[in-house]
């Protein structure tokens, strides 16, 4: 019908005592249809569970009632490997212990791979390695690079005194000639690059 008000599932009134009631007939009716769709238990179901729980009491006076246990003690013969299972703990502990010692032996083999691979070979040998290469490049520099910085300076200064002894007479032609040869040979250096 299109004259009928689409429920939004909110009070739409503008009359705040009619809005309640239409609330509360809304909160009532979707109580009643959760309520419809959960299921419940048969009653029969829940006579035997107490009659299960009386039952059990019963049992265990029986069995643990008196000074002596005898039921008891037969019925842990009886059933033996399940009493062992049970007392084990379904063996539970045992395979965490297990689980545990396993984790040890692979906590110290990686300690073990740590200490004597990881350290010795590669920090260890990698600091050996560099020392080695550090003690190469000392005698290099020490054995070729001091000795060329040293034989440039001493040739320069055996040059510097050879042309001393030719520049005797301080006339200014001689200067300015060994002056070009100097800037010749710059030059040419320089633009041969």
């Amino acid at each position: 019908a299109p004259d009928e008000p689409v429920s939004l599932g909110f009070a739409v009134s503008s009359n705040p005592t009619e809005a309640k009631a239409e609330t509360s007939a809304m909160t009532e009716k979707a109580l009643k249809e959760q309520a419809a769709e959960r299921p419940e238990l048969p009653g029969w179901l829940s006579w035997t569970i107490l009659a299960l729980i009386a039952c059990s009491i019963a049992f265990a006076y029986f069995l643990y009632a008196g000074p002596s246990f005898v039921a008891a003690a037969s019925l842990r013969e009886a059933f033996a490997p399940l009493v062992t299972v049970l007392d084990r703990r379904w063996y539970f502990d045992d395979v965490f212990y297990a689980l545990a010692a396993l984790g040890d032996r692979v906590a110290a083999l990686a300690f073990w791979i740590d200490a004597n691979v990881v350290d010795r070979v590669f920090v260890d040998g990698w600091g050996w390695l560099t020392l080695l290469l550090a003690e190469l490049g000392r005698l290099f520099d020490d054995g070729f690079v001091d000795a060329a910085v040293d034989g440039f300076g001493g040739l320069s200064w055996d040059l510097g005194g050879a042309l001393r002894t030719l520049v005797r007479d301080g006339q200014a032609q001689e200067y300015l000639l060994y002056a070009a040869i100097a800037f010749s040979l710059a030059a040419a250096m320089i633009l041969t690059r």
